[in-house]
């Protein structure tokens, strides 16, 4: 096929050197910030790991989009595949390490002779990191095995002009690229650093993340009845910023008491207020997951309709630039 030899192939190279990101500081022990060397090694991988990125992500996005001719069966797939990597990739994962530091940091797990807290949190990160790698680099490499193309492409590649023109020309495409390009600006905080840093309580976010636990897979079976009630760009519009509107909600009820007294120095309202937000969040995360993947699979649909051919690795290299 056109898109699953790279994800093969890359697969093995790519675990690895993933693992090894993760390893760097057991290469590299009690150095100094402005280690040169430490420097050196961590960009070379880095830019390796991007070569490799880009392959994989284009790959990836063009496999999903030629992996069935059906729409139905496209979204159900893609909603299947967001609900399992969400669930067991990313968020059991996270509480995992969220309790762990937790029982570091409180002095509960305590470090062995001649080890210290910092030495442990070391351990934890490194052992956890390895750990995911192999077990995400394993199961994308059995999929992308067992996956065919069954959309069949042309045998010619289009030219460098006509992927541009193939961007300039198709406005969905167009307004997802610039929203790519005006979104590499924006800033933010982690939600983990206000548990840790202000309220000393990271598993906070565990806990306020039950309710949205149990709303997380019911947002995937309702996508279908999503679709069909709303157009695809309420659905986007609604994922992408209804969790942002419900967050500085809870912002403006935390600054209530002033920045010394305030609410946001509480755990209990605090809390109560997350869970909430965590609730409206889950509700539509399913949609925020399959909706925007879905969407440039039907711009790429559309882009063929109209000029011939799909352009793919132009788009995603638009995109990520």
């Amino acid at each position: 096929g056109k898109f699953k030899p790279y994800l093969v192939l890359l697969a093995g190279p790519g675990t690895i050197l993933t693992c090894i990101y993760w390893l760097l500081p057991l290469f590299f022990p009690n150095s100094l910030p402005g280690s040169i060397p430490k420097f050196l090694a961590y960009m070379f991988l880095g830019l390796v790991r991007e070569g490799i990125g880009t392959f994989q992500t284009i790959a990836q996005t063009g496999l999903i989009a030629t992996i069935t001719p059906h729409p139905v069966d496209r979204t159900r797939l893609i909603t299947l595949a967001n609900f399992f990597s969400g669930f067991l990739g990313e968020r059991l994962p996270e509480q995992i390490m969220t309790v762990v530091i937790d029982l570091v940091g409180n002095n509960i797990l305590k470090p062995g002779a001649g080890k210290t807290i910092n030495d442990m949190y070391l351990t934890i990160f490194v052992g956890m990191g390895v750990f995911t790698s192999i077990v995400s680099g394993g199961a994308s490499l059995w999929f992308n095995t067992i996956a065919r193309e069954r959309v069949m492409q042309s045998v010619e590649r289009p030219s460098i002009k006509q992927g541009i023109k193939s961007i300039v020309t198709n406005k969905p495409i167009l307004l997802m690229t610039l929203e790519n390009i005006l979104g590499s600006f924006s800033l933010g905080g982690s939600k983990s650093d206000y548990f840790i840093d202000v309220l000393n309580f990271a598993s906070l976010g565990m806990i306020t993340g039950i309710p949205g636990s149990i709303i997380h897979p019911v947002s995937y079976l309702i996508v279908p009845w999503f679709r069909r009630k709303y157009s695809s760009r309420f659905l986007y519009i609604a994922g992408k910023h209804i969790g942002d509107v419900v967050l500085f909600l809870v912002f403006l009820f935390g600054c209530i008491g002033g920045v010394h007294n305030g609410i946001y120095k509480r755990v209990i309202p605090m809390g109560i207020a997350l869970a909430i937000w965590e609730m409206v969040f889950m509700l539509f995360y399913g949609v925020r997951k399959v909706i925007p993947t879905e969407m440039n699979n039907e711009a790429m649909d559309y882009c063929e309709w109209k000029n011939g051919y799909r352009t793919e690795a132009m788009t995603g290299v638009a995109k990520g630039l």
